[in-house]
């Protein structure tokens, strides 16, 4: 886990799917806390996002960012609006 870095990548899916919820007046307590935490990922390093980064690629194919010097965070760009993209 020292070789990767702690930025959790989201495709936009999970954005969208919330937005048309709130629209829909619908809970999604999970789908959101979920989302949440890619966001939190982008903010501080944390070895428990490290195994998140590890976990999604090893079974859903996600990409992972490795890990800059010594294990220092990347260059991490904040989340985006959202709106009308799902990068």
């Amino acid at each position: 886990l020292e070789k990767l870095d702690d930025y959790v990548d989201d495709s936009g899916e999970g954005r969208w799917t919330i937005e048309e919820a709130i629209t829909h007046a619908v809970p999604l307590p999970v789908i959101s806390a979920a989302l949440f935490a890619r966001f939190s990922s982008r903010q501080e390093s944390s070895p428990a996002m490290r195994a998140v980064a590890a976990l999604r690629q090893q079974f859903g194919g996600h990409a992972v960012r490795a890990a800059g010097p010594a294990g220092a965070p990347g260059d991490h760009a904040g989340p985006s609006s959202g709106t009308g993209s799902t990068q």
